[in-house]
């Protein structure tokens, strides 16, 4: 028996570690009008919104993942100044190459 309770443990725990295994919990929203960032790949860990205003806005550490929900900007996901990737209105990146600390929203009408 005692076994059998070790083994349900280790089980568990190894689970989660697997990736997605907190995706359930994790908020994925971003509402309009925001561009979305996220500590972690996949939307997870820590949510950052801003606001669609142009110009940089400086974010507090790193960043992993974002969304952009900017009606009609282009939004540059920056690493001190260095672009690392740009979303059109309505694009996603659960996974940028490098982390960001930084997002530029470009002008009204801008495209990547």
């Amino acid at each position: 028996m005692r076994k059998n309770w070790i083994i349900a443990v280790g089980l568990a725990a190894a689970l989660s570690l697997l990736p997605g295994a907190s995706a359930a919990s994790a908020d994925e929203s971003c509402a309009s009008g925001h561009a979305c960032v996220w500590t972690e790949f996949h939307y997870l860990g820590a949510k950052g919104e801003s606001l669609c205003t142009g110009g940089a806005h400086g974010l507090a550490g790193n960043k992993e993942s974002g969304k952009n929900r900017c009606a009609n900007k282009a939004v540059w996901f920056r690493s001190s100044g260095t672009a690392i990737a740009c979303l059109n209105p309505g694009g996603n990146d659960e996974l940028f190459t490098f982390p960001i600390n930084e997002i530029w929203v470009g002008a009204e009408g801008s495209r990547c």
